[in-house]
């Protein structure tokens, strides 16, 4: 993936674009489009960092290198932010479970290979939950006064929340077709009947539901 940011450089230059590709695990960026020939001016190595959704502005995204750096970035829109925050999400999830086969050569490929999907899919649901989070804030301060609302920004929301809740359910669904197909898996090797499998539902679900159905219309 690949586009214009906003990156917060200082008090005397404030938000500045830059644009941003985000290739093999690793996130550049150059001054502008015209520049990617050249050397890029600084680069971010996904799976070592921290992947914010910022709390009040709907189009901004902190990354964190723990130790190291910050960088504050805005998108054009939030939906676009949205897009950069699944995006990264991921990478990190895919580049932390690359270790994580490194680590287990020891167990066969389909173990591997169905341990590393559930692993993924987690972190994307986690991404998920931070954005439906941010959109659930985003609509409580929209309809906070409810003698001037926020018309652009509940629009805004109630679309971008949609669009989130249908990506969310997708993942949720892989999730479960895969935690289904690894427990049929184990079975075929297994001389006993067990009992059926009860998937608990992640806490976070439990409590973006909570927030959620908290909101006072």
């Amino acid at each position: 993936m690949e586009g214009t940011l906003l990156k917060w450089t200082n008090y005397f230059n404030g938000w500045q674009p830059r644009y941003f590709i985000l290739e093999d695990g690793v996130l550049s960026y150059y001054y502008s489009q015209d520049d990617i020939n050249n050397s890029c001016k600084g680069s971010i190595k996904v799976a070592a960092c921290d992947i914010n959704a910022h709390s009040s502005d709907p189009t901004r995204l902190d990354i964190v290198v723990p130790g190291e750096a910050h960088y504050h970035l805005k998108a054009a829109t939030p939906h676009d932010r949205q897009l950069w925050l699944v995006v990264l999400g991921t990478c990190k999830a895919c580049n932390n479970n690359a270790g994580f086969l490194i680590g287990n050569q020891a167990k066969n490929d389909a173990e591997i290979s169905s341990h590393d999907k559930l692993k993924l899919k987690k972190s994307e649901l986690l991404t998920y939950y931070d954005i439906l989070t941010q959109h659930t804030y985003n609509i409580k301060m929209a309809i906070k006064d409810k003698t001037n609302l926020d018309i652009q920004l509940l629009n805004d929301s109630t679309t971008l929340i949609g669009e989130t809740c249908e990506s969310f359910v997708k993942s949720l669904d892989e999730c479960l077709r895969l935690v289904e197909t690894r427990n049929h898996s184990s079975s075929s090797f297994s001389s006993f009947q067990s009992s059926p499998t009860t998937l608990k539902v992640p806490s976070f679900i439990h409590s973006f539901i909570f927030s959620f159905l908290s909101i006072n219309y």
